[in-house]
């Protein structure tokens, strides 16, 4: 199962930013959406590790 969540959620003056971080069960990502013309967009902004499955 894939767990999302929010990290942060800011406002700055090019729109809306948003940080979420996602768990599986061999491994946890993080990403940064922003705000682009109204829609949310990928940043290059992204993270990741590995973790061994129990």
């Amino acid at each position: 199962m894939i767990k999302f969540s929010v990290l942060f959620v800011a406002d700055s003056e090019e729109g809306v930013v948003i940080g979420l971080t996602w768990a599986a069960p061999e491994g946890e990502g993080e990403f940064i959406l922003k705000e682009v013309d109204g829609k949310l967009e990928e940043t290059d902004i992204k993270s990741g590790r590995y973790w061994s499955p129990l």
